[in-house]
């Protein structure tokens, strides 16, 4: 007779039990995308599907184990130094993620791909964009520099998701006027964060 074996506080039920793997995967894994994205994983949940289709439930410990070892790398700025490397790298992706927007946006007014396409890419530059920004929002500053930090970058991270967001509505509805119209947005805010990065090198 099978029993229940344990990896830390969790349970991992055997085969034998009534629970079927998926179950156990909503139960036990699917929680843990949210960790994968607080350290920028643009696509978290394809990273958990890859590592657990096939998985026998006696090896989803090494699966969870795996992943939280993934937000290990997310914590606690300790100096000021860290803190501002960490505000560097998010202004850096969200930059990035500027960048994309407009390239996209770019090829639609140029009507050089079908709307799937640029609603897709833009969707996942919003992603990118709302990782950097929750990521580094979770980060709590250390000093008082830091909190200047903070509050010169958070907001500029802020926009930036809500602007690629309005792109991403208007590219699913193929409102090629409405991208056109953010686009000097988008291209400051570019600028605003490209000025950042430069800083907090």
């Amino acid at each position: 007779m099978h029993g229940e074996s344990s990896c830390g506080n969790l349970r991992v039920v055997p085969p034998s039990t009534s629970i079927r793997p998926a179950e156990l995967a909503q139960q036990i894994v699917l929680p843990f995308r949210q960790l994968a994205r607080a350290v920028h994983f643009p696509s978290a949940g394809n990273v958990q599907r890859t590592m657990l289709h096939g998985l026998a439930p006696g090896r989803t410990c090494a699966a969870i184990l795996a992943l939280a070892s993934l937000a290990s790398c997310v914590g606690p700025a300790r100096t000021f130094d860290v803190y501002a490397s960490r505000a560097e790298k998010s202004a850096e992706q969200a930059e990035s993620a500027i960048q994309t927007t407009l390239a996209a946006i770019d090829v639609a007014v140029a009507k050089q791909a079908f709307g799937p396409f640029i609603s897709i890419t833009i969707q996942d530059a919003n992603e990118t964009v709302d990782g950097a920004e929750s990521g580094f929002a979770s980060i709590q500053p250390p000093d008082q520099a830091s909190d200047e930090v903070r509050q010169k970058v958070l907001p500029v991270l802020s926009d930036a998701s809500d602007a690629i967001a309005l792109a991403r509505i208007a590219a699913r509805r193929v409102d090629i006027e409405s991208l056109v119209d953010l686009r000097p947005q988008l291209t400051d805010l570019s600028k605003e964060l490209a000025q950042l990065v430069e800083e907090l090198t």
